[in-house]
Formats: structure tokens, sequence, C-alpha cells
């Protein structure tokens, strides 16, 4: 298979054409390494996933147990939309081998995503059990799973991107209710916003050694050990907010423009795996420009120069050195428009108006057909229908915004 004609296909949206290559190549080769490598090209690079399934089918014709197939077929009907046919290859994988933590872990994915809480909670914990998952610094403790913790110190420790952060710092005051003294370890790029978060006693720089403790927990677990209806997450928002030193310097920039501020991002972190499905063509976001009435405010971090198709963005995102610095600014926006990433999570943790952008296979946290999230009250979300394609979601989000020029009443809920 020439894979750099495939992309070149893709390239110039020519799909049709792609797919006739690949059938003819599935016609042809019998090698389970080839056919491996296509599946792995087609989902991650061009975000085939309809062709990939093609691909894993073929294989398991060979060979009907193989895990591993069964997994990737179960991800590419997934990304595809197809939830149920691909569980049920999931349910075929953890039949095949229990033990296997990283499938039950995609199973616990997919479950979360279903909405099926109660068991996509204690399946998708599965990772850490993974000899080879880094644990992190300094935890030594055993697992916390629902004992009293009257008298007890508990650490949180970080384990995975901001937003999840961000996102799960909610649940640390239930364990404070519970008698614990609470450490909570995370990115230092979030000390200063969290330094006055209710229910954290000590919070402490993920790259050092946190202080001594009795029991750890990871807020990433089943809320059933807090004595929680797993599907629904608690929604007193706002739960973090800027600290008050740093909100002046908003309100005396942001003074001079007028109508309706909106803060934007438009790219999440390309280095993880299928990220950049959930990016958007900075060129797409042009249209906004056309729009009166509004003053749009750049969040992207890293910068990006828009100076040719954005010129009115305003940009100052060279002075946000942390989370604590995009709150303020933020503090001073009426609406966010971002991707998934955690710019989405920290305006809905400060109950600011937010619309969330989808890609065609969201995340598992952001469910399935619906515009509301039960995590964060004020958030909207816009779905992608095919992926890949912004277009319609971005002339959807440019309506609504014609629809509230002049007043602020349409961002809410």
């Amino acid at each position: 298979m020439d894979i750099h004609s495939l992309k070149t296909l893709a390239e110039l949206g020519r799909r049709e054409e792609g797919k006739k290559l690949i059938l003819s190549f599935l016609e042809q080769e019998e090698q389970e390494v080839a056919l491996q490598n296509l599946g792995t090209f087609l989902i991650l690079e061009l975000g085939w996933n309809e062709e990939a399934s093609l691909v894993y089918r073929k294989l398991l014709l060979k060979n009907p147990k193989n895990v591993s197939v069964l997994t990737r077929l179960a991800l590419s009907l997934s990304y595809d939309g197809n939830y149920e046919e691909g569980l049920l290859f999931l349910d075929q994988a953890v039949e095949i081998e229990p033990h296997n933590l990283g499938v039950r872990t995609e199973r616990g994915v997919l479950y979360l995503l279903l909405g099926r809480y109660e068991e996509g909670w204690e399946e998708y914990g599965s990772y850490r059990k993974i000899p080879s998952f880094p644990k992190p610094l300094g935890v030594r403790s055993p697992l916390w799973q629902g004992e009293d913790l009257q008298g007890k110190t508990i650490l949180i420790p970080s384990e995975q991107g901001a937003g999840d952060a961000i996102q799960f710092i909610r649940y640390a005051s239930f364990l404070q209710q519970k008698g614990a003294r609470v450490l909570f370890s995370c990115h230092h790029s979030l000390l200063r916003l969290f330094s006055h978060t209710k229910g954290v006693d000590v919070l402490v720089d993920s790259r050092w050694w946190p202080p001594a403790h009795d029991v750890h927990f990871f807020l990433v677990n089943s809320p059933k050990w807090m004595g929680l209806d797993p599907a629904y997450p608690p929604c007193n928002v706002p739960y973090v907010k800027a600290p008050e030193q740093l909100l002046q310097k908003w309100k005396e920039r942001l003074s001079p423009y007028q109508g309706i501020r909106v803060g934007i991002a438009w790219t999440g972190n390309t280095a993880r795996v299928r990220n950049k499905f959930r990016s958007i063509d900075p060129a797409l976001l042009k249209v906004f420009s056309d729009i009166e009435g509004y003053t749009f405010i750049s969040l992207q971090k890293p910068k990006e120069d828009l100076s040719s198709s954005f010129p009115s963005l305003l940009d100052w995102t060279d002075e946000l050195s942390d989370f604590a610095d995009t709150a303020a600014l933020i503090s001073e926006l009426d609406l966010i428009i971002t991707i998934d990433t955690s710019i989405a999570h920290l305006a809905g943790a400060m109950a600011k108006p937010v619309w969330t952008l989808l890609s065609h296979s969201p995340d598992w946290r952001w469910l399935l057909n619906r515009q509301d999230s039960p995590w964060y009250p004020t958030m909207r979300l816009f779905r992608q229908k095919k992926e890949g394609d912004w277009s319609p979601v971005i002339e959807d989000v440019c309506k609504e915004l014609r629809k509230g020029v002049g007043t602020k009443t349409f961002l809410s809920i």
C-alpha cells in the first residue's frame, strides 16, 4: 500500500478514490503486519475510521480471537459513531482475556461515553493496575477504598491533564467533609488557581515529593467511594475563581472595548494521539471578524499569529503565565468559545457561559446527543457531524452569535 498516495488523496478531499485503493489492497494483501500498519495509519493519521474497520474485519477473518485486533476494530467503530457495535467487540476481547487491563480501560471509556457510569467508573480505573503505567511521585500509601477518613491525611495525586484536575477537584470537598485532611498534588501551572479552592488543605507541586499521608485517592476514580451517585456529578459552580489581585489588570485592559467580549481557543495538545482531530484550522475563524457587536480575545496557548486571517483578534496570551492569569482574563469576558481543552473546564468551573466545540467522536465526559453537560451548568455543546469537518460547527456558532448581537441574554443555557 502506498501510504503517501493515500495521504495525498486525503489532503485533496478525494476519499472515495482512497477507499477504492484500500479495497483493492485488501483483496490482495494477506500479511498481518501490513494490514495492521494500514489500520493504524487510517485511524491515527487520516481519521478514516470506516475504512480502518474494513481492514480490522479482514484481520479478524484470519484470527477471530486476536484481542488486539478486536480492540482496534472496536475503537474504529466507536470513532465512527458506532458505539454499541464497538462495545460488542470489546466485550469479546474481555471474554478472551479478562485480565487485559488495557482492554478493560477502553471498555470503561466507552461505558462512560454511553452514560453507563456504574460499569464505566469501575472499568476506567483499570489502567492504574498496568505495571508499566507511571506512578505519581511519592505515592507509597494504600489506595483509599471508602474506609473511615476521620483524622486521616489523604493525598490526591495529579495523574492526567490540567482539564481533568479542574474538572475533578470539585470532589475534594467531599473527602474533607468525611474528616480528612486533603493534600492535592497538581501541575505547577494550577497552583495559584487552586490556592483558595474549597476542600483542599495543602497544595503540592507535582514535581516535588508530597508530605506524609495515610492513604491516597484518584479523583478520576469511581465516586461510589464517596457515597455519591456516579450518574450525577456535583454541579455547585463556581468552585474555582481567579485571585482577586489579578482582576484589576484585565478590567482596565478591556475597558476600552465595546460589545460582547468573547474568548476563543481552537487548538488542543496536538502531541496527544488523535488530538489533531479536535483542533480547528485557524483559517475557519476568519468568519468571526465579520460579526459586528463582538470583541474577540484569544485564549490560545501557545500563541498563534492570526494577524492575516483574523486581524481584529486581540491577543495577550504571552502575558498568561499560568491558569490563574487565564482565569483572571476569563473573569472579564462574557462568553468563551473553545474546543475540548482545559479552557472549557476552566470556564465551566468558573460558571462562565462557555460554548464547547466537540469532534465527531467526543471525549467520554461529554456523552452523546445532548447540547448541555451534567458537569458544567453554564456550558453548551456544539457537535461535529462528520469527523474533520468543522465548517458546519463554525456556521452554527456564527448563527447563534448573530442572534445575540446587542444583548447578553442569549448566553444563558
